[in-house]
This record gives structure tokens, C-alpha cells and sequence, in this order.
């Protein structure tokens, strides 16, 4: 838009003007012919003035329409690149080779490495308790199999006679092992 002179610019041009015509001897123009011919002029630059406003405004407005038609397209292509690399991590997880995906994966594992080998020490740690339970409890078993047997014996030999029917008695008992011990 080019720069239009202010109205005290203007002024101050007639009024050098005005005072060149004097020198030369030229007439003065009356004041109601200068204040006509100042309102013609405001006139036509309020009219060139509202024409200019309306010429820029509307290149304001085709301009800022333009800019945002170029912001949504960058918007969308940035919105589809975001998508894309998205899209990529995603197979890369999916294939196991993305670095958010494969190092906690890989804590993971070595955690679930050691969690694997300390189970299996506590499982054979409580099947060496119950293996030992068991052999104290056949041991304990045998010995009172062992102590009911001699009871047993001793109660058979105090209470029958030397008889004839004793060593077939023993040997029924499975104690005839035992006789020649004993005796």
C-alpha cells in the first residue's frame, strides 16, 4: 500500500506553496475555495483509503486462508508420518526387535533366569526334608517292628513250656532265625 502523505504534511505543503505564490505576486485564494478543495481531496483519499482497507483486507484474508490451508496439510503430514512411525515400532515389537520392547524383555528373562534357579534349589531343598522324613520315619518304623518282634518273643517264651509244638510255632512266626540267638 503506498504511503499517503498525513493531513499535516499536506498542510504544511499548501502553506509553502501558498507562501511561493505570494512571492511570485500571485493572487491568494480565498479560504472557502482552500477549505473546498481540502474537503474534496479528504473525500477522495477517504475513498481511496476505504478502497485500499477493502484491497487489503481481502489479501489479509486470502493470505491467512492460504496459511491455514498450508497448516492443515502440515497438520495431516505430520499426523500420517506420527502414524507410520508408529505403525513401525509397532511391528518392530511385534517382531521382538525394538529396543523398548527387547531391554525390559530381556530383565525380564534374566530375572525369570534366576527366579527358575532358585525355585529349583527350594525344590530340592524340601525333597531332601521329605527324603529324610521318610527314612526317620521307616527307620522309626523298622526299629518298632523290631521292638514289637522281641516283646513278642519274650511274651511267647514266658508264657509256653518247652513243648514240641514250640519250634513248629517259631518257625510259623518266622522267628526260628532268631531261636539260636536267643537260646
Amino acid at each position: 500500500m503506498p504511503l499517503q502523505p498525513s493531513s499535516k504534511d499536506t498542510e504544511e505543503m499548501e502553506a509553502e506553496g501558498d507562501s511561493a505564490a505570494e512571492m511570485n505576486g500571485e493572487e491568494e485564494e480565498s479560504e472557502e475555495e482552500r477549505s473546498g478543495s481540502q474537503t474534496e481531496s479528504e473525500e477522495e483519499s477517504s475513498e481511496m483509503d476505504d478502497e485500499d482497507y477493502e484491497r487489503r483486507r481481502s489479501e489479509c484474508v486470502s493470505e491467512m486462508l492460504d496459511l491455514e490451508k498450508q497448516f492443515s496439510e502440515l497438520k495431516e503430514k505430520l499426523f500420517r508420518e506420527r502414524l507410520s512411525q508408529l505403525q513401525v515400532r509397532l511391528e518392530e515389537v511385534g517382531a521382538e526387535r525394538a529396543p523398548e520392547y527387547t531391554e525390559p524383555l530381556g530383565g525380564l528373562q534374566r530375572s525369570l533366569k534366576i527366579r527358575i534357579q532358585v525355585a529349583g534349589i527350594y525344590k530340592g531343598f524340601c525333597l531332601d526334608v521329605i527324603r529324610n522324613k521318610y527314612e526317620c520315619e521307616l527307620q522309626g518304623a523298622k526299629q518298632h517292628l523290631e521292638s514289637e518282634k522281641l516283646l513278642l518273643y519274650d511274651m511267647l517264651l514266658c508264657a509256653l513250656p518247652s513243648s514240641p509244638h514250640w519250634s513248629g510255632l517259631l518257625l510259623l512266626l518266622g522267628l526260628v532265625q532268631l531261636w539260636p540267638k536267643l537260646s
